[in-house]
C-alpha cells in the first residue's frame, strides 16, 4: 500500500472548484482511523488548531514511522520535511489550507508507513 501511496499522488484541481473532502464510504480505514485519531486528540488536548507536529504524534501514536526508521515526531527535521511536502502541495494544488486527508495523504508520500 506504501507505495501505491506515493506512486499516486493527489491530482491537481484544474475544474476551478474548491475539492471536497471524501465521504465516509470513500475513505480508507486507514484514513478513517487517523481522521478519529485527529478528533480524539483535539478533544483530549482541548484545542481547535493542530500544528504538524501535532499531526506526526498522532501518526506515531498510530504506530507509522517515516521509512521504516523510528523518526521522532518532535525532531526540527522530522517536522521540516513535512513542513515543505505541505507548503509543496499547497502551492502545486492552489490549496490556501488542505483538508485532513490531504495532510495524510502527504505524509505518507513523504514515507510515513507503517
Amino acid at each position: 500500500m506504501a507505495a501505491s501511496a506515493k506512486s499516486n499522488p493527489a491530482p491537481k484541481n484544474t475544474s476551478g472548484r474548491r475539492p471536497t473532502a471524501p465521504r465516509p464510504d470513500q475513505m480508507s480505514n486507514e484514513l478513517c482511523e487517523f481522521l478519529t485519531a485527529i478528533d480524539d486528540f483535539r478533544r483530549a488536548e482541548q484545542r481547535s488548531a493542530l500544528s504538524l507536529e501535532d499531526v506526526l504524534v498522532i501518526l506515531s501514536s498510530l504506530g507509522y514511522d517515516q521509512e521504516s526508521r523510528k523518526a521522532d515526531p518532535h525532531d526540527a527535521d522530522t517536522i521540516e520535511v513535512l513542513v515543505q511536502a505541505v507548503e509543496t502541495y499547497k502551492k502545486d494544488n492552489e490549496r490556501l489550507f488542505p483538508n485532513w486527508s490531504e495532510i495524510f495523504r502527504v505524509a505518507r508520500n513523504v514515507g510515513w508507513d507503517r
